[in-house]
């Protein structure tokens, strides 16, 4: 008998918290078109600092040649009901990346980490395959190539440029057409971003909510 009593009690100790709770709406950052992507529940709303989701590119863009891509968004301020993000990583699908490389093909990559004015850090890894095997020697002109012009890249952007490139294709279009004077591309694409640091003025508002 008091057993059951004791778990009523509970039940109605944790109904009585789930409506203390408040629903805040998650949109994408203004970059992004603030929309909206998600709905999280949270007795303050502090506690919503630092959540995180990740939604399909393509719900973003409507754009179906983004079916592949998945995107992070991270919480880092709160204006009312308003849960605001900032763009917190990127990749594609394993399954997408995999179906690309085949026996007769070449994959190169180079992973490298970028460093933007606003004081933001993020870690790239871009892929390159090729229709037919290159040479070691091909491979390696490839790899450095990529490598030198991100970074060449990377110094006229701010974060927020940075991810509108990796959004908007900028990047494999400018690399692959550097590429291709190397060797035929099949495909070339960032495979995935990290996020190491946000942008200082982000940082500073997180510590201050």
């Amino acid at each position: 008998m008091s057993r059951r009593g004791r778990g009523r009690r509970g039940s109605s100790g944790v109904a009585d918290k789930w409506k203390l709770k408040q629903w805040f709406t998650i949109v994408s950052p203004p970059y992004l078109e603030e929309k909206q992507v998600g709905t999280t529940p949270a007795i303050e709303p502090e506690h919503v600092i630092g959540r995180t989701v990740r939604i399909g590119l393509m719900d973003l863009t409507g754009n179906i040649q983004d079916m592949n891509a998945i995107i992070k968004l991270r919480v880092v301020r709160i204006d009312g009901n308003i849960a605001r993000t900032e763009f917190y990583g990127y990749e594609l699908s394993r399954d997408f990346v995999r179906a690309q490389v085949r026996n007769h093909r070449s994959r190169v990559d180079t992973i490298q980490d970028l460093k933007f004015s606003d004081g933001a850090v993020v870690r790239v890894r871009i892929f390159c395959v090729t229709p037919t095997r290159a040479n070691t020697s091909q491979e390696d002109a490839i790899r450095k190539l990529m490598a030198t012009k991100i970074q060449e890249m990377a110094r006229e952007w701010t974060f927020e440029a940075f991810v509108l490139a990796v959004i908007n294709g900028e990047i494999r279009k400018e690399l692959r057409t550097e590429v291709k004077k190397i060797y035929p591309v099949k495909i070339l694409d960032v495979e995935k971003v990290k996020v190491l640091k946000l942008p200082e003025k982000v940082v500073e508002t997180i510590s201050a909510e």
